[in-house]
């Protein structure tokens, strides 16, 4: 799993509330979170740390992810809406993923660098999705177990919470769990 930020500012409003608080220590904090919640899944995870309200567009960051994309050939990728009205993140983060996504590709044209076969694209549900052009196409099946909807105690930067359909979300960083899926 890759994050293209830590949420420190957005997602991470428990941990505001202790006094003294510091930008690198909620960063730490949702390092150890994210990276326990990643192993729950069987997963690695690494953050780019782009920064949160804003995240930075880097050209940087695009070459990351490029990298990224090509080291793992992820054939599935997930992220973000393209549309979001509260939160300007989510759509740069989305055309971040996308952009990178494309590059590397080689965009369907021969080239000198490594291409890898296009991973289908994603979109994970916002928290409404009435008011961000989502139209869900691929549904959830099957039970959650233990696994898909509890994380080890003591984070409390992370939470569960379910959506209209009660399928349990992790907010903050997002996760992927195991489930199911099934394609309208």
């Amino acid at each position: 799993m890759v994050a293209l930020s830590y949420g420190e500012r957005g997602e991470s409003g428990e941990l505001w509330k202790e006094p003294n608080q510091t930008v690198e220590n909620v960063k730490r904090i949702r390092q150890e979170e994210a990276k326990t919640a990643a192993e729950a899944v069987g997963a690695n995870f690494q953050c780019l740390d782009l920064g949160d309200y804003p995240l930075n567009m880097t050209e940087s960051g695009i070459a990351q992810l490029v990298n990224i994309f090509q080291d793992f050939q992820p054939s599935i990728v997930i992220t973000h809406s393209p549309v979001d009205p509260f939160n300007p993140d989510h759509p740069a983060a989305s055309q971040m993923v996308q952009r990178a996504r494309l590059l590397s590709t080689g965009a369907g044209v021969a080239s000198a660098f490594q291409r890898i076969t296009p991973p289908e694209l994603y979109f994970f549900e916002p928290h409404q999705p009435e008011l961000c052009d989502f139209k869900p196409n691929v549904f959830g099946i099957g039970q959650p177990t233990p696994k898909r909807t509890e994380l080890p105690p003591g984070h409390p930067g992370v939470r569960i919470e379910r959506d209209k359909f009660e399928v349990p979300h992790v907010t903050g960083d997002n996760l992927i769990t195991d489930y199911d899926v099934v394609e309208k």
